[in-house]
């Protein structure tokens, strides 16, 4: 029996909004009778050694996953529906049984820290339930469990590609896992070369991102997808349509699973502001900083965060809200006025607060830093209507 987790976020209706997870769609099954797990699988996909000698099936997925981690020296206390790992990073499990005979879906949600999560799928084929399980376990250890490993706990025994790549002029870490194929897909070298083109030549934001490349050929049809941080990127989708594959005949597939690291991290800066609710401004600067954080980002970390969340909230209530913010310097030599939507920080700020998972509570902690939210509590305790304050232009004090 599979054990749900819930996961819960934002929602403008209740108090705790539940993030249902998008289920996203299922792989090409192979025909009946195809071969599966053949040909050019790997190895470790196939025979993968933290697994051969476990039971796989007729298990609580939780059970499986926390063993698992167990066979790689990781320590996961059970937590309710979830598994606490080292370094604040938490994981669930579940199984969803997929409409096509013979395969099931393996949905495996990874919490590096508060407000980011990874969601990764893995499919299992099979004649039995127990042999779906067990092939879509194989693949996950294989694959997506890897890279977490590596990317997230620091774990450098495991098999995955270390390298760094040079995107939108920033040098990124990135954490590659083996390629996980079915059937007999051809040489993979020029499509891992695509998929490092399409990527490098992206305006991807700083910061930490998950990215699932998948592609599947069935019969004459082709089947591409490319995830974003759970998303589909469609930028990504349209570099890579061009790419030219055989088709007719077998089924084969092939999926890679990479985490691409570096700059400045937004979403873990959200995450030290709900952990650190009562701090001010200065420790949380502190904070970031002696997380190795620029001194300058911190302070717009610190700043620009809170009225992202705090402008989502005042735009609910129709507070016309000025478009530029002003940078000071701290000695007040100079200042700056820049439009807040040409403000990376800002931008990815406002995209992650209203996808992060977070509850109402945390998420108002954050907009309730902002001085724009502070201002407009303020003038609604003496009477005056939101729609008709005027607020001006924000500062954000600098080094």
């Amino acid at each position: 029996m599979s054990a749900p987790f819930t996961l819960t976020a934002p929602d403008a209706s209740t108090a705790t909004g539940l993030l249902r997870i998008r289920h996203l769609p299922p792989v090409p099954c192979p025909a009946s009778g195809a071969r599966r797990g053949s040909g050019n699988t790997p190895a470790s996909a196939r025979y993968h050694p933290h697994v051969s000698k476990m039971r796989l099936h007729d298990r609580i997925p939780l059970d499986v996953l926390q063993e698992l981690l167990s066979r790689h020296g990781i320590d996961a206390p059970v937590e309710g529906d979830w598994l606490r790992l080292p370094r604040g990073c938490r994981c669930a499990a579940r199984f969803i049984q997929l409409q096509s005979d013979g395969a099931i879906q393996l949905d495996v949600a990874f919490e590096p820290w508060q407000g980011a999560l990874v969601l990764e799928s893995c499919a299992g084929f099979g004649e039995r339930r127990a042999e779906q399980e067990a092939d879509a376990w194989r693949r996950f250890a294989a694959g997506s469990l890897h890279v977490l490993l590596a990317a997230f706990l620091y774990d450098e025994a495991v098999p995955v590609e270390r390298t760094a790549w040079e995107i939108d002029g920033l040098t990124r870490a990135v954490t590659i896992s083996d390629a996980l194929t079915r059937g007999e897909p051809p040489d993979l070298a020029p499509w891992r070369n695509a998929i490092r083109s399409a990527i490098m030549g992206s305006t991807l934001p700083e910061g930490t991102h998950w990215i699932r490349v998948f592609v599947a050929q069935l019969q004459g049809t082709l089947t591409t997808e490319v995830l974003l941080d759970n998303e589909p990127w469609e930028y990504a989708a349209e570099q890579l349509a061009g790419f030219i594959w055989p088709v007719g005949g077998d089924y084969y597939s092939v999926r890679y699973f990479l985490v691409v690291q570096g700059g400045i991290d937004v979403s873990r800066a959200i995450a030290d502001l709900v952990a650190h609710l009562d701090a001010d401004d200065d420790q949380l600067v502190e904070l970031m900083q002696a997380r190795g954080v620029d001194a300058r980002d911190a302070d717009c970390l610190v700043a620009l965060i809170p009225l992202a969340f705090g402008r989502l909230l005042l735009e609910r209530l129709q507070v016309p809200l000025c478009p530029d913010v002003v940078f000071v310097s701290r000695a007040g030599m100079s200042q700056k006025t820049c439009r807040l939507l040409d403000e990376p920080i800002y931008c990815e700020a406002i995209w992650l607060a209203e996808r992060a998972t977070l509850t109402r509570d945390q998420s108002s902690s954050i907009a309730r830093r902002s001085p724009e939210v502070k201002a407009v509590e303020a003038m609604i305790e003496q009477g005056q209507a939101p729609g008709r304050l005027v607020l001006s232009s924000p500062h954000v004090s600098v080094p």
